[in-house]
């Protein structure tokens, strides 16, 4: 049975604060049919310390939280308009668990909001802060959605703002499913988000998948998860990822970071894993960069640093969008990768070095051509080289096999290898020459 909604009092301050909220259901399902929320919290400036606190919301139930309704903690508001104390506004925070077998599932749209934090006037160390979106923190729903698998909540976090200090509030999650879509964490937000502890049962392969749309900023925090085998994607649209974890891993599971900026600001070696790794962006045509200076908007850039924070492990790593991707590739720097990698776009222009020792890498132009900008200098060193294109390959490098060569359009394939041997498994051309070269060495056709 549900119970009585509790609402604690308001606490002792010399602002104001709103009231918390309970839920509670110890046999059966907390259903949400309309907004709960805690209300606003505004107060002006007084002598001393001034704080505006928004009250909590807390939501425990045997078999799942679903409904159509809202929970909603209030925006907190200080003026503070006298420098004498550090003032505060601080929002609440909304904490969900599930004790029994049960989901979250709530169905509209901005299902879980927590409310704005704002410093007017600020004049000391005054402080805003948001407060956070906890799921599963003592007792895990088997999965998070909106009510249907596959589908994800809504969420909303109002920004802090206006204070000397600002805190931005974390969404954090943790499910006991099974595999795949029944342990499932599916969350999208229009406003910035970021994101905190994530938690799946170990090693059986959920789907976890968090977007921001719209151009919001989507940030993964540096924060404890496990994620080992799980199917992970975090896309933030149109606008900006930002990977700030020290130390993130998805075991042998798979990771998607999209966005059409990626920023990888993490320490070196921290984005670990022995899966499948893919960088892409949200826009078809947005072009992609590897090394040198940011050119900004319109260009998905990775400087050699964030590709450094790259781990050695993954089976294999992919920079672009693989069926549909149109922009322009550009090595722009000499870049070093450890592991298995694509390259697609719509064009690449190979203007430096890519170092892949050891491995294969595949260059896949899906529109255009590939063109050496690298004069006589090897623009590939790897053990292998997939390259097909529609309007031509010209390429210098130091490989052992070439595994496939393949213009499907007009245009000429050009290879010249200096690794002392080469060996070609398969070069065609719809229209147009091809000529081979292995400088001081044998060169082998086996196809």
């Amino acid at each position: 049975d549900l119970e009585r909604p509790r609402y604690s009092p308001n606490a002792a301050t010399s602002g104001v604060a709103s009231g918390s909220v309970t839920l509670s259901s110890a046999a059966g399902t907390v259903t949400i049919t309309n907004n709960v929320t805690t209300g606003n919290a505004t107060v002006a400036d007084a002598a001393g310390i001034t704080t505006a606190a928004t009250g909590n919301i807390n939501v425990t139930a045997a078999t799942g939280i679903t409904g159509t309704g809202r929970l909603i903690t209030g925006n907190a508001s200080v003026d503070a308009a006298a420098a004498d104390a550090v003032d505060t506004a601080t929002s609440g925070t909304i904490t969900l668990n599930v004790t029994g077998s049960g989901d979250v599932g709530l169905l509209t749209g901005d299902a879980l909001t927590v409310g704005s934090a704002t410093i007017t006037n600020n004049t000391a160390d005054d402080t805003a802060t948001t407060g956070n979106i906890v799921i599963g923190n003592t007792n895990a729903p088997n999965r998070v959605n909106n009510g249907t698998a596959g589908l994800a909540l809504d969420v909303s976090f109002g920004a802090a703002s206006g204070g000397q200090t600002n805190t931005a509030g974390t969404l954090s999650v943790t499910t006991d499913g099974a595999a795949g879509a029944l342990g499932e964490i599916r969350v999208t937000s229009a406003e910035a988000l970021r994101v905190g502890a994530l938690s799946t049962v170990g090693g059986t392969a959920q789907d976890v998948n968090i977007s921001t749309t719209g151009g919001a900023a989507l940030t993964i925090t540096n924060a404890t998860e496990s994620l080992s085998g799980d199917s992970v994607t975090f896309d933030a649209g149109t606008g900006t990822l930002t990977m700030a974890d020290n130390s993130f891993t998805v075991g042998a599971g798979s990771l998607i970071l999209e966005g059409d900026e990626v920023e990888l600001t993490g320490a070196a070696n921290s984005i670990i894993g022995t899966g499948t790794l893919t960088l892409r962006p949200e826009t078809l045509t947005q072009a992609i960069q590897l090394g040198s200076t940011d050119p900004g908007a319109g260009t998905l850039h990775f400087s050699t640093t964030e590709l450094a924070t790259i781990q050695n492990g993954f089976s294999g790593i992919t920079i672009g969008r693989s069926v549909d991707g149109t922009g322009a590739v550009t090595v722009a720097e000499a870049v070093s990768f450890n592991d298995s990698l694509t390259l697609v776009g719509g064009s690449i222009a190979s203007n430096f070095t890519l170092t892949d020792t050891g491995n294969a890498v595949t260059l896949t132009a899906r529109t255009g051509g590939i063109t050496d900008g690298n004069a006589a200098t090897a623009n590939v060193v790897s053990t292998s080289l997939t390259a097909t294109a529609v309007t031509g390959a010209d390429l210098d490098t130091t490989i052992t096999t070439l595994t496939l060569a393949n213009v499907s359009g007009a245009g000429n394939i050009d290879i010249s290898d200096t690794a002392g041997g080469l060996t070609v498994t398969s070069a065609t051309t719809s229209n147009g020459g091809i000529t081979l070269n292995a400088t001081g060495g044998t060169l082998t056709v086996t196809a």
